[in-house]
């Protein structure tokens, strides 16, 4: 009996390990919830980067509350594929530690060789199934928000109204003169590239180590600003054209 229950036992534990297939679990991987739910969690994960290989992520594993943001964030994911045989990309699953009853941040680390290429990091939601999303919103809780016309600023301390209102008159007259629906955006202002990546959980991109001048757009509807910048109807020009 004592072997049979063994033999099940390992079973488990192999058909475990050969179910995770798009990154690796080091020994020193510690988790702050349970050991239920950190499978769930892995389990998920592997589903969600699994589903990118030929296609989109599954939109099942993807929080639907602000969507968008969260698929353009999630798409990018999938880097740990490669199609260098001789050096691939290669993701490891480092924490995963609860924020409170219903969130988590996972962060995964993507290597080449002996080279550190990426750390990110997740927003794990138990709603009660696991879905991702970006922690864009979760890191900039306590910046203030506010509305102008089409434009929603998301900002750390202060805002120049007039430059604000500037942007919002030029976005809206793009769009009129290109008979074009006006988009909506949601502008946060950042100091530098560097600080646009942490927001979006990204605390370390080899790529672009260093960067610093340089705003963002990310799809749909979001933008990043560097030096506190309120006006980047230049660079908003070319979505409409």
């Amino acid at each position: 009996m004592r072997r049979t229950l063994l033999l099940f036992i390992l079973l488990g534990a192999c058909a475990v390990l050969r179910a995770q297939t798009q990154f690796t679990i080091p020994s020193h991987f510690r988790s702050g919830v349970s050991d239920t739910l950190t499978q769930q969690v892995v389990n998920a994960l592997d589903q969600l980067l699994a589903s990118m290989r030929h296609e989109l992520p599954d939109a099942e594993l993807i929080d639907t509350c602000n969507a968008g943001l969260h698929q353009s964030f999630i798409a990018d994911l999938a880097w740990n594929i490669s199609s260098d045989a001789v050096a691939p990309v290669h993701a490891q699953l480092i924490s995963l530690n609860p924020i409170d009853r219903n969130r988590m941040l996972l962060t995964l680390l993507y290597s080449k060789g002996d080279e550190v290429r990426r750390i990110v990091t997740l927003l794990v939601r138990s709603t009660p199934r696991i879905v991702f999303a970006s922690p864009l919103e979760y890191n900039t809780a306590t910046w203030r928000r506010k509305r102008i016309g089409t434009l929603t600023f998301i900002y750390p301390d202060t805002i120049d109204i007039a430059r604000a209102e500037s942007f919002e008159r030029k976005n809206v007259t793009m769009a009129g003169k290109l008979g074009l629906p006006v988009r909506h955006w949601d502008v946060y202002q950042c100091q530098n590239y560097q600080q646009i990546l942490q927001l979006q959980g990204f605390y370390y991109e080899a790529t672009s180590n260093g960067l610093i001048n340089s705003g963002a757009i990310l799809d749909p509807r979001t933008i990043f600003t560097v030096m506190g910048d309120e006006d980047f109807s230049h660079d908003v020009l070319h979505c409409y054209a």
